[in-house]
């Protein structure tokens, strides 16, 4: 499984992770028990010329137990954690001050592939579109809406490495939009209510060229109640040298009603560029989106990115960032961000 687990991440230089900064807790022969998180305070001038702060946290648990030779357990749980201000501001309905991220069980079966059960990310996002995912604030203006943007509850999700190919598949059973959480990703372009998912499957595969390259594909579809159903596709790829990190994404989403459809092409661009303790990131984001419900075609997102990450040590840095959106919904398009961040 290490080949599985390198093919989908992310190179470690895009950042430092809660997962690679975990410390652990509790080991012996056959079990292991870590703990991880981050905290973050954000100062942020957006879209409306107002000024906020805000500081949001993580907490983890993730644990292993060895069954037999060739024969696994793992678990993992994480929470989002919002300050008191935060949560008492918030206008969100039925809003909490601990939110689920990751929360699942699993079996990992050695050279047979690993099998996790819960809420977690979708392979559409794992294997895919998670390579331009490398901003501390705004990024994934170009597949908002596309299956596995959130992290999906009731979930099967397989993961095995065939030499240089990784293949993930996945089964999402019956869920619910909530009133509190976007459960099911939908954009909703004025096709139907999508409040009701039977059910999702998801297949994504990534090609390791060994030179740096890897080349991504994946599909997915989403069936509702009412006969509605939305399909996702999309493709990628990411390179590697040295300091340098490109990425590039293609994602195509249709909602289809019983008369009506809309559909989404979004595309996108981001890379980072290491030097000693400074990180420079930048990225470009387009969508377009064109509904026969609305009878009219609209640009989603239009977005263009700068930051620069400065690395005190391994798990400390702080961020600036600019965000220029000039998306038909935005009406001030430029947002100014910095912050610090601590990882354990």
């Amino acid at each position: 499984m290490k080949k599985t687990i390198l093919a989908l991440t992310i190179p470690a230089m895009l950042a430092v992770s809660a997962a690679a900064t975990a410390a652990n807790v509790y080991k012996t022969d056959s079990q292991t028990l870590d703990v991880f998180g981050r905290g973050k305070f954000s100062v942020n001038r957006n879209h409306d010329s107002q000024t906020r702060s805000d500081f949001s946290a993580r907490f983890g648990v993730k644990g292993t137990t060895q069954i037999s030779e060739g024969l696994s357990a793992f678990a993992h749980v994480a929470w989002d954690m919002q300050s008191q201000r935060d949560q008492l501001s918030s206008n969100v309905a039925g809003n909490d001050d601990l939110m689920s991220r990751e929360v699942f069980v699993g079996l990992d079966y050695g050279q047979a592939g690993s099998l996790e059960l819960g809420q977690d990310h979708t392979p559409f996002y794992s294997s895919l579109t998670k390579v331009t995912d490398i901003f501390d604030w705004d990024g994934q203006e170009s597949y908002v809406g596309t299956y596995g943007k959130n992290f999906n509850p009731n979930q099967a999700i397989y993961t095995n490495a065939f030499g240089p190919v990784t293949v993930q598949a996945s089964y999402q059973f019956d869920t619910q939009q909530g009133s509190g959480a976007a459960a099911i990703d939908t954009f909703n372009g004025g096709v139907g209510t999508f409040t009701d998912q039977s059910n999702a499957h998801s297949l994504a595969v990534v090609y390791d060229t060994g030179l740096g390259l890897n080349v991504r594909a994946a599909y997915a579809r989403q069936n509702f109640a009412g006969d509605e159903h939305k399909n996702n596709y999309g493709f990628g790829v990411d390179y590697t040298m040295d300091n340098l990190y490109v990425a590039a994404l293609y994602t195509h989403d249709k909602e289809d009603g019983v008369n009506q459809s809309a559909k989404r092409n979004g595309y996108e661009f981001a890379a980072k560029y290491n030097m000693g303790k400074i990180s420079l990131l930048t990225g470009y984001a387009y969508g377009k989106q064109d509904s026969d419900a609305t009878g009219n075609d609209s640009k989603y997102a239009k977005a263009f990115k700068l930051g620069m990450q400065y690395h005190f040590t391994s798990n400390v840095k702080g961020m600036v960032q600019w965000t220029n959106n000039t998306a038909d919904q935005i009406d001030n398009s430029n947002a100014y961000h910095a912050g610090l961040q601590y990882n354990f």
